[in-house]
């Protein structure tokens, strides 16, 4: 895996062994990818990387300005490329497009919490 720039929270813990089994049963249980990592960190920039071999998916980092860190995690909408993310006062949402992701809208909310699916295209912050 390739050096992450920034800095991240203490919390953020890679395992590659659990993660690798967590692949594996989606591609057994019939999943169609593509699958990789999105980690966004305290400097509030977002990275994408490829599972397989760890490569960066992005040539650049998502770059959410300086609105503080990403909150917590960044939560997928399951039938889109689509990825919704939080920091200090802002909702985004994010497209995990090649070469970079590109940003499809962002609002300001005072201290969001992290994105959080409802049901059907609802989603909570």
């Amino acid at each position: 895996l390739q050096e992450i720039p920034g800095t991240f929270s203490s919390e953020l813990t890679v395992n590659r062994q659990r993660g690798r089994e967590f692949v594996d049963k989606m591609l057994a249980d019939g999943f169609a990818g593509p699958i990789h990592a999105v980690l966004g960190n305290n400097d509030g920039d977002v990275y994408a990387f490829d599972e397989d071999d760890g490569a960066r998916r992005w040539l650049n980092p998502f770059d959410t300005g300086s609105d503080g860190p990403v909150k917590g995690f960044l939560f997928p909408h399951l039938s889109t490329s689509n990825l919704f993310l939080t920091t200090n006062d802002t909702v985004w949402s994010i497209e995990d497009t090649l070469p970079d992701a590109t940003e499809n809208w962002q609002v300001p909310i005072p201290s969001p919490s992290i994105p959080l699916y409802g049901s059907g295209d609802v989603f909570v912050w």
